[in-house]
């Protein structure tokens, strides 16, 4: 008797687990983001979806209130929905506060998707496209030979690491360079400035946590000559266009881990870097709540609040005090910052007024 009662509880069972599997699978396919009308979405959940998925997912905050679709693939795909109900049309301006977040934040990311907006500043068109090819790379620890000052003749060459720094040969001239202990194990020849008769050396060393350090020599008077230090690598964020200038991929100074470029040209046999007011950015964030700006950098000029939620851009920083934002409307504004992330004005910290920043250690 038990073992027809226990053959006849695993029939039943066999017939209605596929039906609720099934029940419960397509529940869990429902939503693109189940929790988007409740929840705030971050950065990282939104940017790892594709842009199908997100065109669906941001419209989907909407057909949850009903919304009557006007685009017909749109509707086709909601009305596959058991829970969709087209009763009006749904503005942005009916949603909570939650929902209007998410709707910016899917829309930049779908955008970024469809490259209508960049993540990273954009450096195209500021130097040629190959000023950072045919960049002769050599390993280290090993004899070579390059004419360094265009005079016919070959120098010998080696580059050896140690761990503390590096020894730089050049025939039989030496130059010992210490506190590098994270060595790239070869090095660049480059040409800094095409209208002189000199090729110059780059040593790159990686760093802790990607803080990237580059040394530059030259050969000149049968005399090492240091150069000058920058961030970035002989192979990553130094570009060179040719000019006697340099660009280097440089972190930034305040509000998050970030990067910028600084400008160096030659003189006398040393890099100098180039006064700069501001320096070009291109980054995203998205308002977690309201925060005061400045119409104008000074902190005599008006201040403005701006509404969350939206999506803004970081368009230029002095490196000292002051981020220019750009709105979705193309207004911009001023924030002011003190003690790298706080904002004296909104009295708080800048990782608790925008999502999309980045701590590094």
């Amino acid at each position: 008797m038990k073992i027809r009662y226990a053959f006849i509880v695993i029939f039943v069972m066999l017939i209605i687990f596929p039906f609720y599997f099934n029940k419960s699978f397509a529940a869990s396919n429902e939503f693109i983001f189940p929790s988007s009308s409740t929840e705030k979405l971050t950065h990282l959940q939104v940017m790892k979806k594709d842009a199908k998925d997100l065109l669906i997912a941001r419209n989907e905050i909407f057909a949850r209130h009903g919304h009557i679709f006007s685009n017909k693939s749109l509707r086709k795909y909601f009305e596959t929905k058991r829970w969709y109900k087209p009763k009006q049309k749904i503005t942005f301006d009916m949603l909570n506060s939650v929902e209007r977040y998410n709707v910016l934040l899917i829309k930049f990311y779908e955008e970024y998707k469809n490259r209508k907006v960049s993540l990273c500043p954009d450096w195209s068109g500021y130097w040629p496209e190959d000023c950072k090819t045919n960049r002769p790379i050599f390993p280290a620890n090993k004899v070579i030979f390059f004419d360094l000052d265009s005079d016919g003749k070959k120098e010998k060459i080696i580059f050896s690491p140690s761990p503390t720094g590096f020894v730089l040969k050049i025939n039989d001239k030496q130059f010992e360079f210490l506190y590098l202990d994270n060595l790239c194990k070869n090095f660049a020849i480059v040409d800094i400035d095409k209208n002189d008769r000199y090729k110059e050396i780059v040593i790159s060393d990686l760093g802790p946590s990607g803080d990237y350090t580059s040394v530059f020599f030259r050969f000149r008077n049968n005399k090492i000559k240091f150069l000058g230090k920058t961030e970035g690598l002989f192979d990553y964020g130094i570009f060179l266009p040719g000019d006697g200038k340099v660009f280097a991929l440089t972190r930034a100074q305040i509000l998050h881990t970030w990067y910028l470029y600084k400008e160096f040209y030659l003189n006398n046999d040393k890099l100098v870097e180039k006064p700069t007011k501001f320096y070009h950015v291109n980054f995203h964030v998205s308002l977690k709540k309201d925060v005061i700006v400045r119409r104008s950098c000074s902190l005599k000029s008006d201040k403005v609040v701006l509404k969350y939620p939206q999506v803004i851009k970081l368009i230029s920083t002095d490196n000292k005090n002051w981020c220019e934002i750009q709105t979705a409307e193309n207004k911009k504004y001023w924030l002011y910052l003190k003690d790298y992330n706080y904002l004296p004005d909104s009295k708080t910290t800048a990782d608790q007024v925008f999502e999309g920043l980045c701590f590094a250690d």
